[in-house]
C-alpha cells in the first residue's frame, strides 16, 4: 500500500469514531448533556444538536473525501470550537465543565486530524 493510500485510510479511521460521535451527539443529545455536565447544568439540547450536526456533516465529508484541504478545513474548525470553548467556561460558571470537556475533544480531534492529514505530496 502506498504512503498516499494509508495516510488517506488513517485520516478515515480517524473520521469514522468522530463521525459516530457527532451522531450520539445529535439524536441523544439530553444524555450526552448530562454525562458531560457531571451533576451540573447542562447546556440545551438544542445546542448540543448543533454541535453533534457539525461534526457529523464534518466527518461524513472527510469520510468521503479524505483530501488533505477537506481535513484541514476540519482542523480549523475544531480549532475554532476548542479556542471559543475557553471564554466561553470562563463567562459561564454553570457551564464550565460542559465547556472545557467540548473544548479537550474538539482540541484532541484538531490534533490527531491535523497529524493524519494527507501529506501535500500525497
Amino acid at each position: 500500500m502506498s504512503a498516499h493510500r494509508r495516510r488517506r485510510a488513517l485520516t478515515r479511521a480517524l473520521a469514522a469514531p468522530l463521525a459516530v460521535g457527532g451522531a450520539v451527539l445529535l439524536v441523544r443529545p439530553e444524555q450526552v448533556a448530562r454525562a458531560v455536565s457531571g451533576g451540573g447544568r447542562e447546556p440545551s439540547a438544542w445546542v448540543v444538536r448543533v454541535l453533534g450536526g457539525r461534526v457529523l456533516v464534518q466527518q461524513a465529508a472527510v469520510l468521503l473525501h479524505p483530501s488533505r484541504g477537506l481535513v484541514l478545513a476540519g482542523v480549523a474548525a475544531d480549532a475554532l470550537h476548542a479556542a471559543s470553548m475557553v471564554p466561553t467556561a470562563l463567562a459561564w460558571t454553570a457551564y464550565r465543565r460542559p465547556a472545557w470537556v467540548s473544548g479537550a475533544v474538539a482540541a484532541g480531534a484538531a490534533i490527531a486530524a491535523a497529524l493524519a492529514a494527507p501529506r501535500p505530496e500525497d
